[in-house]
């Protein structure tokens, strides 16, 4: 389980062979959601940010490791934190606005060679939500004892990430905002579960995690077409969707 924080970017890398100039254009104000598989979470928008909320609950650790709470009843009405899972916890990303600025270097001449998404690394939890004791219907079922606990404490785990594109768009809010169930709250239906269903191909999974260097890494590469109305196009429904 991973806990980001900092700036989730976007970077837009271009080259202009007659000219041989390159240029990047980076874009820094993400709209960021989560959705959860936890049966609790289904139907729930999850807003999240860099200072959403998180818990402390190891008896030792105090200092780095939190949980990221996603959960409504105890987030409070704060966002929660940027977190994302191999089984249950999901993180979209979008940016909004991106597709304007991108045009207008491809009607200067540039051509797109890279796009990427970077996620700036922050910590591991330590314990993902839940209980050691009993099943929560927000949270895991998991173990502290046998010495798992002490040999968590001392080596991290290592993971990777897979990104791929949505089909739908949504917007982050605690109302109408993303669901397990649905990209508008209520309103409109992934065609499967946890946005599941994308048609789009993943990404390869990039490592992530402690022991990696630099602490980023690149979510999605974006092929364009070969024109700047369907560059355009394409840019304009990933803006959208994410």
């Amino acid at each position: 389980m991973l806990v980001r924080s900092l700036i989730v970017v976007l970077v837009c890398c271009f080259s202009w062979p007659v000219a041989a100039q390159d240029a990047v254009v980076t874009f820094d104000q993400p709209d960021i959601a989560g959705i959860s598989g936890f049966r609790a979470d289904w139907n729930e928008p999850i807003p999240l940010s860099q200072d959403g909320a998180t818990q402390v609950v190891d008896s030792v650790v105090k200092d780095r490791s939190p949980t990221a709470v996603w959960s409504r009843a105890l987030r409070r009405g704060r966002p929660g934190a940027i977190a994302f899972d191999a089984l249950n916890r999901s993180l979209l990303v979008r940016f909004p606005g991106a597709a304007e600025p991108i045009l207008d270097k491809l009607k200067q001449g540039y051509a797109v060679s890279k796009i990427e998404l970077v996620l700036p690394y922050r910590d591991t939890e330590l314990w993902p939500p839940g209980d050691p004791n009993f099943a929560l219907p927000y949270g895991y079922f998991y173990r502290m004892n046998w010495g798992v606990d002490g040999l968590y404490r001392k080596l991290p785990p290592r993971w990777h990430a897979v990104a791929w594109g949505l089909r739908r768009p949504w917007q982050s809010g605690e109302s109408l905002g993303p669901t397990f169930n649905a990209y508008i709250n209520g309103a409109g239906f992934w065609a499967k579960y946890g946005a599941a269903f994308t048609g789009c191909v993943m990404a390869r999974p990039r490592a992530i995690s402690s022991g990696i260097r630099p602490r980023s890494f690149s979510a999605a590469a974006i092929t364009t077409g070969p024109s700047p109305a369907i560059c355009a196009e394409a840019m304009t429904k990933w803006t959208l969707c994410g």
